[in-house]
C-alpha cells in the first residue's frame, strides 16, 4: 500500500492485524472475532496460542491469516521456551508468529545475547516453515533512543520480516515518532507492524504515513466502521 494516497475502507481492512490478547477471552469471542475478519476482510486475527487451533477451524477457505503471540507480554522465558512454543503454533496452523523480545538483556547491556536469542528463534521458525512471518516485538515505550538503534539492529540481523513496537501493555501507547524512528533505521526489507493504542482512524492513518506496514489493534471494528464513513468504496 502506497503511503500519502486516498484510501478506500476496504485497503485500511488489509492492513489490520484483528487482535484479541485478553486473559478472559472466550472461545466464543474467538469465534466472534474470526466472523468479523472475514466479513470485512482484515489481514490477521492475532490470538494467543490457545486459540490458533480453533481460529483456523473458523477461518477455514478464507484468506484471513492466523498470527498467534509468543511469550506475551513479558518476553522474559528461555529461549529454548520460546521456540517450543513457536513452533507449536505452527503446528497447529499459525501463518504469523509475534515473538516479544526480552528487552532487559537489551537493557542489561547484553545486546549480542539480545540478539543470539532472536536468530536461534528466527532459524527454528523459519526450517519449520520458510514461508512463515516471524515478526519481532520491541515494547520501545521502555527503551532510550540508543536501545531502540540497538533493538533495531538486532532484529534486522535476525532474519525477521517484521519489527513490532509494542506488545499492548507497555508505559505508553505507540507514537508516530516511534514509528518514523524505526522506519529510518531499519532496512528497507524489514516492515514494520505499529500496535499499542491504536484506537483511531486517525491514528492509524498517522502510523501508516510514517512508514507502517501492518497495525495491530483491538479497536478494528471501531476504525473500520469511521473508515467506511470517511471512505466509502
Amino acid at each position: 500500500m502506497k503511503r500519502a494516497k486516498a484510501f478506500t475502507w476496504k485497503e485500511i481492512a488489509e492492513v489490520i492485524d484483528h487482535t484479541l490478547l485478553s486473559m478472559s477471552a472466550t472461545r466464543g469471542d474467538i469465534i466472534r472475532m474470526c466472523d468479523e475478519a472475514k466479513k470485512e476482510g482484515f489481514f490477521s486475527v492475532c490470538v494467543n496460542p490457545c486459540y490458533v487451533g480453533l481460529a483456523k477451524k473458523e477461518l477455514e477457505k478464507s484468506e484471513v491469516k492466523v498470527c498467534a503471540v509468543i511469550d506475551f507480554p513479558l518476553g522474559a522465558s528461555t529461549t529454548k521456551c520460546k521456540i517450543q512454543e513457536a513452533l507449536a503454533c505452527l503446528d497447529d496452523g499459525a501463518d504469523e508468529l509475534d515473538i516479544v523480545s526480552n528487552i532487559g538483556k537489551l537493557k542489561s547491556g547484553e545486546a549480542e545475547d539480545f540478539e543470539n536469542e532472536l536468530i536461534s528463534i528466527v532459524e527454528e521458525i523459519k526450517n519449520r516453515n520458510p514461508e512463515t512471518i516471524v515478526k519481532i516485538i520491541v515494547e520501545l515505550g521502555h527503551l532510550t533512543d540508543e536501545e531502540r538503534r540497538k533493538a533495531a539492529m538486532c532484529v534486522a540481523e535476525s532474519g525477521a520480516d517484521f519489527f513490532k513496537t509494542s506488545t499492548g501493555y507497555g508505559p505508553r501507547p505507540t507514537s508516530i515518532e516511534d514509528v518514523e524512528f524505526c522506519r529510518k533505521t531499519l532496512p528497507p526489507r524489514v516492515k514494520i507492524k505499529a500496535s499499542g493504542g491504536i484506537r483511531t482512524l486517525d491514528a492509524l492513518l498517522g502510523m501508516l504515513e510514517a512508514g507502517a506496514d501492518r497495525i495491530g489493534t483491538s479497536s478494528a471494528m471501531k476504525i473500520l466502521e469511521e473508515a467506511k464513513r470517511r471512505f466509502p468504496e
